[in-house]
């Protein structure tokens, strides 16, 4: 089974010194223990994050700036990462 990712993009932070952004990820509201959580994206808009398994994940974003200081938390994402269903007899995939 293929491991799950989720891309993700986000508006710039409109300060001048912001240095990178890290994405807390983790399977409560609120929860953010992910493993690999939370991740320096680096100073970009957009990412991805390898899950460790398939279902219900939140996510939240921070900017960080050049002395080291953190944001607070973005608004909350969540999103379902469904198992793929493997077609089983007498099934066909259009691909």
């Amino acid at each position: 089974m293929p491991t799950p990712s989720a891309h993700l993009g986000w508006n710039p932070n409109g300060e001048p010194d912001v240095n990178n952004y890290k994405l807390y990820v983790g399977t409560q509201s609120g929860v953010y223990n992910a493993p690999g959580s939370p991740k320096s994206m680096g100073n970009v808009t957009d990412g991805t994050f390898s899950l460790p398994n398939y279902g219900t994940f939140f996510f939240a974003l921070t900017a960080v700036n050049t002395g080291n200081l953190e944001s607070g938390f973005s608004s909350e994402l969540s999103g379902n990462f469904p198992a793929p269903v493997a077609p089983g007899p007498g099934r066909f995939v259009a691909g």
